[in-house]
Formats: structure tokens, C-alpha cells, sequence
């Protein structure tokens, strides 16, 4: 029995308080009481709101656009693929071997050329000089002891002289030589391929409770956690997606098992960036102040696609903002033909080129991608993306593990969500990146 004096007090009125005071009536795991150094009762429960917020915002849209092309199927969890090449390579000049002015004139070919078949000319090929001039191969010399290719070419018959030529400059491919009458065939050519290849890369995400851990969640949970847990391993999975999609770096890593001894080994996918990077791919490292004269000059050299073609630019919201700057007309509602959901997106002209700005603000989020990557642009043709995985595997799958309860001696169960992923990127010069520096 606790006695006290009653507010107000019989004997000075407002003066006295009764020691049972609001501040010290807490729930058990009260923050305030831990904070202020206040009492807890178990006379009431907390206040816990039975959903829990998710405060993680809509991240995902870049991976929904990357995985909106149709899932590619193989049987091994590698993969190769051919790339057609654009079948011509401009000669440049190395150094100058005859005097310039004369109607024929000499220079060396830059370049390694393991075959003479890798030569990106042959005699009677028509070639416009860097002063516009119109030209014909002569002889080339083939020397691939020294690496070295001496080209002379001749001026038309009106017997022009030949402007100067300097070291480095480029040579544009006309057409081979054909005259009437000729008996005979002097260029041959076939068409060259680049071989390609990627990875397939597992994922997997887990949550472990103990039988009797988990049936008190059941019997007594004050929130949807469990419920929430289990989406945040989906999500978390979905993340990881993202940044191997973006950027996995293709290879193996090896792993110690707990056991002394024993070692697993796995491959890892090559992410977009990488592909490019590897790939060769046009890019440019600028100051904001540079970065829509980069961006339009890049876009233009890089513009291999059919017409009609959509490019995207993934970025985060500010560096989308400064490719907005480029658009001379308002942008129009983006609709994909039933290969994307409706993502909300609007696509923009630039000349005759389409581009299609997906935001990416995991881009700036430090545990899923490096600092840089906050400042950088990507570009890319969407069309030569496609997603890969296992043949007869699901490229998503999930289920819970038995426990005691079911037959097995373990007294837990993992609930786990995991995922096979790869990557075909097959025409990573089609896009380009700038990065803000």
C-alpha cells in the first residue's frame, strides 16, 4: 500500500504534488524513461504501431528497364557471343616516307598487324586524302618482321599533286577499284566478328529463426516484422541485382569454408559499366560547365542505332537535370510497346536521336556504389541488353528450410530467397558514360 498526500493539499492548497506523476507511468522499452531516468510498469503495454514504414523509396526502376528485354536461357552458367563489326577501319598515317607534293607519295601505316590479312586495305582501294582529295593504293609493302606497312598511294590521272601529309592523319575508305574489261578480282574481304562473354552469378539472401524464437513471434509479435523481415530480403536481394547489373566486375572469387581445407569457388558477372569500359566504349571526364557540350558530342559519335532507336541515360536526379538543359522541345509520355510497366517516364529528342532518362538514386547511396558514381552519366542502347540465367532454373526462387518439427534434427529454419543472373551486352559501343569531375 503506497500513502500520499493528495493534490491540492487540505493544508496548502497548490503547493503539493502527488508522487504517482505522468512522467513516471512508462511501458517497458519506454525511450523517454531510459532517456530522463524514469520508471517502467508493467501496469501498461507499449504503443506500437502494428505496421512497420518502409522508408526505403521506389529505387528500382533503372533494374526494371534493364530487365524489360526478354530473359535469355543457357545451359552453362558461361556464355559467349559474336558482335559483326562495323567491317572498316580507317588507315592512319605513321610517318611520312615520301616528299609531299608529288602525285604519288609514301608513308608508313600505323599499327600492329599480326596478318596481312588484318590489314584494313588492299592495292586498287580508292581513299580520300585528309585535304579531300581522292586517291588510289598502290603497292603496299608488308613487313611483319619489323611491324612495319609502307603504303604509297597515287593522285588521279589529271596528274594532280598530292597535299602534305603529317603523321597521324586518317585516311577515309571510298570503294575498291573496278574498271571494264578487268579480268580479274583485287579486293576480297570477309566479314570480322568480336567474341563476347559473360558470367552467370548466384545470389542468395537468408533469415534464421529458432523453432521456439519464432513461435514467440507468432504467439506475441506487436508488429508485422516477420512479415516485413521476410520482404526485406527480397528487396536487399533486389539491390544486389542492381549493382551487379551496374557494375560487377566479371571473374571468380574464392571463399574458405569454416571447415580448414575447404574452398568454394564462384563466378561473377560483368556488370554494364565494366562491359563498356572493357568494351572500349567512348567517354569523357569534364567540369559541370562542360558537361551538355560533351554529352551532345558524344551522343552524335555514338549514334549506331536503327533509326527510331531509344537510348538510355541513367544518372542520378542532378545529373539528369543537367542533361535536361539539352532538350529544345518538352518531352512526351514513353511507351515501350508492352516490353516496360508503366515507369512514368518521359522520352526526349536531341536532333534526330531519342533518349529515354531513367533515375538512378542508388547511384549516390555509398554502400551500393562508389563515391564517383554519384557524378556519373551512362548511356546505352537498350536494345542490345538482355538479361541471362540458367537453363531450367528459376531466375528467382524462394522457400523455407525444415525444422525439428518436420522430421530433421535441426531446431531453426532459414527462409531464403535466391537468384541466377548474367548479362549479354552486345553492343556496348552504341553508348557512352561522362563522369563530373
Amino acid at each position: 500500500m503506497s500513502t500520499f498526500v493528495p493534490t491540492p493539499s487540505p493544508v496548502l492548497p497548490g503547493t503539493a504534488a502527488a508522487p504517482f506523476t505522468n512522467a513516471n507511468l512508462n511501458p517497458y522499452g519506454s525511450n523517454y524513461a531510459t532517456a530522463f531516468t524514469y520508471d517502467e510498469s508493467k501496469l501498461i503495454e507499449a504503443s506500437i504501431e502494428y505496421e512497420i514504414f518502409d522508408a526505403v523509396p521506389a529505387k528500382y526502376k533503372a533494374l526494371q528497364v534493364l530487365l524489360a528485354n526478354p530473359m535469355i536461357e543457357k545451359p552453362l552458367d558461361e556464355f559467349s557471343f559474336l558482335e559483326k563489326t562495323f567491317g572498316r577501319t580507317a588507315p592512319i598515317s605513321n610517318a611520312i616516307v615520301g616528299a609531299p607534293g608529288a602525285q604519288n607519295m609514301t608513308f608508313n601505316l600505323r599499327g600492329t598487324f599480326a596478318n596481312i590479312q588484318d590489314l584494313p586495305i588492299v592495292v586498287g582501294d580508292v581513299l580520300t586524302h585528309p585535304n579531300g582529295q581522292s586517291v588510289i593504293v598502290h603497292t603496299i609493302t608488308y613487313n611483319p618482321g619489323l611491324n612495319l606497312t609502307t603504303v604509297r598511294v597515287d593522285s588521279q590521272t589529271d596528274g594532280a599533286n598530292l597535299g602534305a601529309l603529317a603523321a597521324g592523319d586518317t585516311f577515309a575508305i571510298q570503294a575498291p577499284f573496278v574498271a571494264d574489261g578487268m579480268n580479274y578480282f583485287q579486293h576480297y574481304d570477309r566479314m570480322t566478328t568480336v567474341e563476347r562473354y559473360n558470367y552467370i552469378q548466384l545470389f542468395l539472401r537468408a533469415s534464421r529463426w529458432s523453432r521456439i524464437e519464432l513461435q514467440k513471434m507468432l504467439n506475441a509479435g506487436t508488429t508485422d516484422y516477420l512479415s516485413k523481415d521476410r520482404r526485406e530480403k527480397i528487396d536487399q536481394l533486389r539491390t544486389d541485382l542492381y549493382v551487379s547489373m551496374f557494375n560487377g566486375e566479371r571473374g571468380e572469387f574464392s571463399f574458405a569454408a569454416p571447415t580448414p581445407g575447404t574452398s568454394y569457388y564462384g563466378k561473377a558477372m560483368g556488370g554494364l559499366f565494366p562491359t563498356m569500359v572493357a568494351a572500349g566504349s567512348q567517354h569523357s571526364s569534364v567540369p559541370i560547365a562542360g558537361f551538355t557540350g560533351a554529352f551532345e558530342t558524344l551522343a552524335f559519335a555514338t549514334d549506331y542505332l536503327k533509326d527510331g532507336g531509344v537510348r538510355l541515360i541513367f544518372g542520378t536526379s542532378e545529373m539528369l537535370y543537367e542533361v535536361s538543359k539539352l532538350w529544345k522541345q518538352p518531352g512526351i509520355r514513353y511507351r515501350p510497346e508492352d516490353k516496360v510497366g508503366d515507369l512514368n517516364l518521359e522520352e526526349y529528342k536531341l536532333g534526330t536521336m531519342r533518349f529515354l532518362p531513367v533515375p538512378c538514386e542508388l547511384f549516390r547511396e555509398s554502400s551500393t556504389f562508389p563515391a564517383t558514381w554519384k557524378n556519373k552519366v551512362i548511356v546505352v542502347d537498350p536494345n542490345s541488353i538482355n538479361p541471362v540465367k540458367m537453363q531450367n532454373i528459376p531466375y528467382i526462387e524462394m522457400g523455407v528450410t525444415d525444422n525439428i518439427s518436420r522430421g530433421t534434427r535441426e531446431d531453426y529454419e532459414d527462409w531464403w530467397v535466391r537468384a541466377n543472373l548474367g548479362m549479354r551486352h552486345s553492343n556496348p559501343l552504341a553508348g557512352f558514360y561522362i563522369d563530373v569531375i
